[in-house]
């Protein structure tokens, strides 16, 4: 990237078509990975109004690889999650979303993690579910 350019954020909500008003996860996931091959690494990862937002900034160290894996069925996204860890990507830290999304067809959960390719071997996920049915995410070598 250019030096005037040590930042780069991607905002989901500019995701959204008129109708259903849901966030286009498959944009992020494209900006994300082209963001990536510019040599942008995440810097931080914001959600809100079930939405994700995520800060990157250019740190000279090169080409990184990120997967985004965005799915509504709790089964579906963890197949697609173990999937990526397969593959070397792991979950970033805070890297993990479960968003509420309004849209014509009512409320609806989103399954959200941002993931980069890692040397440091494969993960296998699962998700555990406590008394307040809070999803926990949880990596295994």
């Amino acid at each position: 990237p250019p030096p005037d350019e040590q930042y780069l954020f991607i905002d989901a909500m500019a995701t959204r078509p008129m109708f259903p008003r849901v966030v286009n996860f498959k944009k992020v996931a494209e900006q994300l990975v082209d963001a990536g091959r510019q040599g942008y690494r995440v810097d931080f990862i914001a959600t809100g109004s079930g939405s994700i937002n995520i800060l990157l900034r250019s740190d000279g160290a090169g080409p990184r690889s990120y997967r985004l894996v965005a799915n509504q069925s709790e089964r579906g996204f963890l197949k697609e999650l173990n999937e990526a860890a397969a593959q070397g990507f792991r979950v970033l830290p805070d890297g993990f979303r479960a968003l509420d999304e309004s849209s014509g067809f009512g409320r609806q959960t989103t399954w959200v993690a941002v993931m980069e390719r890692s040397d440091a071997g494969r993960f296998t996920y699962s998700v555990a579910k406590g008394n307040i049915n809070w999803p926990i995410l949880s990596g295994f070598r």
